[in-house]
């Protein structure tokens, strides 16, 4: 295996945690600033700012006791073999060296 392409991929891996964090941690600023001049969206030289909204919903009751029947129904036809799949290969990197 290519140990150069592992530690390239390792590397990249690692600054985009390193920057989602960076992002996660001034975006609440941000937002309270788009928010504070009363608009959905700010206009910049690099790039425009939007302020997005997204609805979460609070189902009635039976809807809920419904679903959890219906996600134990799956979970039987997973384990009886009634429910077919397709597996798709994805790769996982986990930072920090492993013993060998």
């Amino acid at each position: 295996m290519n140990q150069a392409l592992l530690k390239k991929y390792a590397d990249l891996k690692n600054q985009i945690k390193a920057l989602e964090l960076e992002v996660d941690a001034i975006q609440p600023e941000i937002m309270a600033g788009i928010e504070a001049q009363g608009a959905d969206e700010v206009q910049t030289d690099f790039g425009k700012f939007i302020l997005g909204r997204r609805r979460t919903y609070t189902y009635p009751e039976a809807l809920v006791v419904a679903e959890t029947n219906l996600k134990a129904d799956k979970k039987e036809a997973e384990a009886t073999g009634s429910a077919t799949y397709v597996e798709k290969p994805y790769l996982l990197f986990k930072s920090g060296a492993v013993a060998e």
